[in-house]
Protein backbone atom coordinates (compact mmCIF):
# COMPACT_ATOMS: atom_id res chain seq x y z
CA UNK A 1 0.00 0.00 0.00
CA UNK A 2 1.22 3.33 -0.99
CA UNK A 3 1.97 5.92 1.82
CA UNK A 4 -0.89 8.68 2.03
CA UNK A 5 -0.48 11.49 3.65
CA UNK A 6 -4.08 12.93 4.88
CA UNK A 7 -4.27 16.79 5.63
CA UNK A 8 -7.35 18.78 6.82
CA UNK A 9 -7.82 22.13 7.56
CA UNK A 10 -9.94 22.79 10.95
CA UNK A 11 -12.37 26.05 10.53
CA UNK A 12 -14.75 25.11 7.76
CA UNK A 13 -13.59 21.92 7.48
CA UNK A 14 -13.75 19.78 10.64
CA UNK A 15 -15.39 22.44 12.51
CA UNK A 16 -18.16 25.47 11.87
CA UNK A 17 -17.95 28.42 12.34
CA UNK A 18 -19.03 31.24 15.15
CA UNK A 19 -18.83 34.53 16.67
CA UNK A 20 -16.89 33.20 19.59
CA UNK A 21 -14.20 31.62 18.13
CA UNK A 22 -13.21 29.42 21.04
CA UNK A 23 -16.49 27.69 21.21
CA UNK A 24 -16.91 26.37 16.71
CA UNK A 25 -18.76 22.60 16.47
CA UNK A 26 -16.34 20.54 15.91
CA UNK A 27 -17.65 17.45 13.84
CA UNK A 28 -17.63 13.97 15.55
CA UNK A 29 -17.67 12.42 12.80
CA UNK A 30 -14.66 13.64 10.97
CA UNK A 31 -12.45 13.55 14.04
CA UNK A 32 -13.13 9.74 14.66
CA UNK A 33 -12.37 9.18 11.06
CA UNK A 34 -9.59 10.59 11.29
CA UNK A 35 -8.23 8.96 13.98
CA UNK A 36 -9.32 5.56 12.52
CA UNK A 37 -6.77 6.71 9.41
CA UNK A 38 -4.14 7.61 11.86
CA UNK A 39 -4.23 4.17 13.24
CA UNK A 40 -4.08 2.37 9.50
CA UNK A 41 -0.14 1.63 8.33
CA UNK A 42 1.53 3.85 5.79
CA UNK A 43 -1.21 7.00 6.93
CA UNK A 44 0.20 9.90 8.10
CA UNK A 45 -2.73 12.48 9.64
CA UNK A 46 -2.45 16.06 9.63
CA UNK A 47 -4.69 18.77 11.24
CA UNK A 48 -2.89 22.17 9.38
CA UNK A 49 -4.44 25.09 10.48
CA UNK A 50 -3.97 28.84 10.76
CA UNK A 51 -5.18 29.34 14.13
CA UNK A 52 -2.37 29.47 16.86
CA UNK A 53 -0.67 25.64 17.48
CA UNK A 54 -1.78 26.27 21.49
CA UNK A 55 -5.38 27.14 20.23
CA UNK A 56 -5.64 24.27 17.96
CA UNK A 57 -4.33 21.54 20.29
CA UNK A 58 -7.20 22.88 23.13
CA UNK A 59 -9.88 23.09 20.35
CA UNK A 60 -9.44 19.97 18.32
CA UNK A 61 -9.77 17.43 21.18
CA UNK A 62 -7.62 14.61 19.08
CA UNK A 63 -5.09 11.86 19.93
CA UNK A 64 -1.40 12.01 19.59
CA UNK A 65 -1.79 9.79 16.60
CA UNK A 66 -2.92 12.97 14.73
CA UNK A 67 -0.33 15.34 14.15
CA UNK A 68 -1.36 18.88 14.60
CA UNK A 69 -0.09 21.76 12.94
CA UNK A 70 -0.53 25.80 13.55
CA UNK A 71 -0.20 29.14 11.64
CA UNK A 72 -0.38 28.04 8.50
CA UNK A 73 2.61 25.64 8.99
CA UNK A 74 5.03 27.46 10.67
CA UNK A 75 4.02 25.82 14.41
CA UNK A 76 5.14 22.59 13.55
CA UNK A 77 8.06 20.53 15.04
CA UNK A 78 10.32 22.93 13.96
CA UNK A 79 8.76 26.31 15.11
CA UNK A 80 9.87 29.29 13.03
CA UNK A 81 12.11 32.13 14.98
CA UNK A 82 10.81 35.86 14.32
CA UNK A 83 13.94 38.21 14.10
CA UNK A 84 13.65 41.36 15.99
CA UNK A 85 12.71 43.27 12.87
CA UNK A 86 9.34 41.05 12.47
CA UNK A 87 8.25 41.24 15.44
CA UNK A 88 8.39 44.95 15.52
CA UNK A 89 6.26 44.99 12.41
CA UNK A 90 3.73 42.47 14.04
CA UNK A 91 3.30 45.12 17.06
CA UNK A 92 3.10 48.02 14.89
CA UNK A 93 0.37 46.08 12.26
CA UNK A 94 -1.31 45.28 16.02
CA UNK A 95 -1.23 49.02 17.09
CA UNK A 96 -2.83 50.25 14.08
CA UNK A 97 -5.53 47.74 13.56
CA UNK A 98 -6.67 48.28 17.27
CA UNK A 99 -6.99 52.00 16.24
CA UNK A 100 -8.70 51.11 13.22
CA UNK A 101 -11.76 48.86 14.93
CA UNK A 102 -12.28 51.54 17.35
CA UNK A 103 -16.17 52.43 17.55
CA UNK A 104 -16.35 49.32 14.91
CA UNK A 105 -18.87 47.02 17.43
CA UNK A 106 -18.20 43.34 16.73
CA UNK A 107 -14.52 43.62 15.14
CA UNK A 108 -11.67 42.17 16.77
CA UNK A 109 -8.05 41.80 16.52
CA UNK A 110 -6.62 38.13 17.01
CA UNK A 111 -3.02 38.21 17.89
CA UNK A 112 -1.17 34.96 16.96
CA UNK A 113 2.86 33.75 16.95
CA UNK A 114 3.27 34.74 13.81
CA UNK A 115 0.62 36.96 12.28
CA UNK A 116 -2.21 39.40 13.42
CA UNK A 117 -5.52 39.06 12.04
CA UNK A 118 -8.79 41.70 11.96
CA UNK A 119 -11.84 39.26 12.20
CA UNK A 120 -15.39 40.93 11.11
CA UNK A 121 -17.77 38.29 11.61
CA UNK A 122 -19.25 39.70 14.67
CA UNK A 123 -20.20 42.69 12.85
CA UNK A 124 -23.93 43.33 11.34
CA UNK A 125 -22.76 45.36 8.87
CA UNK A 126 -19.53 47.07 7.30
CA UNK A 127 -17.27 44.39 7.84
CA UNK A 128 -16.18 43.81 4.18
CA UNK A 129 -14.92 47.83 3.98
CA UNK A 130 -13.34 47.86 7.36
CA UNK A 131 -11.22 44.68 5.54
CA UNK A 132 -10.63 46.65 2.09
CA UNK A 133 -9.69 49.56 4.80
CA UNK A 134 -6.98 47.57 6.45
CA UNK A 135 -5.75 46.52 3.46
CA UNK A 136 -3.60 49.76 3.45
CA UNK A 137 -1.46 48.96 6.18
CA UNK A 138 0.45 46.76 4.35
CA UNK A 139 4.24 47.31 4.05
CA UNK A 140 7.25 45.49 3.04
CA UNK A 141 8.22 42.87 5.01
CA UNK A 142 3.81 41.88 5.68
CA UNK A 143 2.07 39.69 3.75
CA UNK A 144 -1.78 40.08 3.79
CA UNK A 145 -4.20 37.19 3.17
CA UNK A 146 -8.17 37.92 2.74
CA UNK A 147 -10.34 35.07 3.88
CA UNK A 148 -13.70 34.83 5.33
CA UNK A 149 -14.66 37.66 7.28
CA UNK A 150 -10.80 38.19 7.95
CA UNK A 151 -7.69 39.82 6.97
CA UNK A 152 -4.42 38.03 7.88
CA UNK A 153 -1.21 40.15 8.04
CA UNK A 154 1.99 37.71 8.48
CA UNK A 155 5.81 38.89 8.50
CA UNK A 156 6.78 35.13 7.37
CA UNK A 157 6.62 33.35 4.17
CA UNK A 158 4.70 30.45 4.96
CA UNK A 159 1.76 28.69 3.17
CA UNK A 160 0.33 25.61 4.00
CA UNK A 161 1.19 24.47 0.67
CA UNK A 162 4.60 25.20 1.53
CA UNK A 163 4.24 23.11 4.43
CA UNK A 164 2.50 20.16 2.81
CA UNK A 165 5.36 20.09 0.27
CA UNK A 166 8.05 20.33 2.44
CA UNK A 167 6.53 17.57 4.54
CA UNK A 168 5.05 15.12 2.19
CA UNK A 169 8.40 12.85 1.85
CA UNK A 170 6.93 10.32 -0.91
CA UNK A 171 3.19 9.85 0.21
CA UNK A 172 0.55 10.67 -1.91
CA UNK A 173 -1.37 13.33 -0.25
CA UNK A 174 -4.84 14.02 0.09
CA UNK A 175 -5.82 17.98 1.22
CA UNK A 176 -8.98 19.17 2.52
CA UNK A 177 -9.57 22.87 2.92
CA UNK A 178 -12.13 25.58 2.31
CA UNK A 179 -10.86 29.19 2.46
CA UNK A 180 -8.30 31.02 0.38
CA UNK A 181 -5.35 30.09 2.68
CA UNK A 182 -6.01 26.74 1.40
CA UNK A 183 -5.43 27.24 -2.11
CA UNK A 184 -1.67 27.04 -2.01
CA UNK A 185 -1.97 23.29 -1.22
CA UNK A 186 -4.14 22.76 -3.64
CA UNK A 187 -2.31 24.40 -5.80
CA UNK A 188 1.04 22.14 -5.34
CA UNK A 189 -0.79 19.00 -5.30
CA UNK A 190 0.23 17.10 -8.32
CA UNK A 191 -0.83 13.54 -10.28
CA UNK A 192 -1.66 11.05 -7.30
CA UNK A 193 -2.77 13.49 -5.13
CA UNK A 194 -6.05 14.93 -4.17
CA UNK A 195 -7.54 18.27 -3.03
CA UNK A 196 -11.01 18.60 -1.33
CA UNK A 197 -12.30 21.79 -1.46
CA UNK A 198 -15.26 22.72 0.97
CA UNK A 199 -17.71 24.65 0.39
CA UNK A 200 -18.55 27.36 -2.68
CA UNK A 201 -16.02 29.77 -4.63
CA UNK A 202 -12.93 28.83 -7.29
CA UNK A 203 -10.55 26.43 -6.38
CA UNK A 204 -7.87 24.30 -7.65
CA UNK A 205 -9.22 21.37 -5.76
CA UNK A 206 -10.23 18.54 -8.44
CA UNK A 207 -13.50 17.25 -5.81
CA UNK A 208 -15.96 19.83 -3.92
CA UNK A 209 -17.65 19.07 -0.85
CA UNK A 210 -20.93 21.10 -0.07
CA UNK A 211 -20.30 20.90 4.00
CA UNK A 212 -18.64 19.97 6.45
CA UNK A 213 -20.96 17.43 7.13
CA UNK A 214 -20.02 15.75 3.71
CA UNK A 215 -15.98 16.20 4.99
CA UNK A 216 -16.94 13.63 7.34
CA UNK A 217 -18.82 11.50 4.88
CA UNK A 218 -15.97 11.67 2.72
CA UNK A 219 -13.22 10.38 5.44
CA UNK A 220 -15.50 7.64 6.63
CA UNK A 221 -15.06 6.28 3.17
CA UNK A 222 -11.80 6.62 3.09
CA UNK A 223 -11.33 4.51 6.00
CA UNK A 224 -13.01 1.91 4.04
CA UNK A 225 -11.51 2.23 0.96
CA UNK A 226 -7.92 2.52 2.90
CA UNK A 227 -8.79 -0.56 4.94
Amino acid sequence: MAPLLVVSDFDGTLAGFNVDPMNVPVNAGSIAALEQLAALPDTRVVILSGRSLAVLQELAGVSPAIELVGSHGAEGTRPAVLTEEQRTLLHQIEHELEALIVGQEGARVEIKPYHRVLHTRGMADGGEELLNRAKALVRPGVKITHGKCILEFSVLNTSKGGWIAANRGDANVIFIGDDATDETGFEILGPGDLGVKVGPGETHALLRLASIDDVATFLNALVAQRS
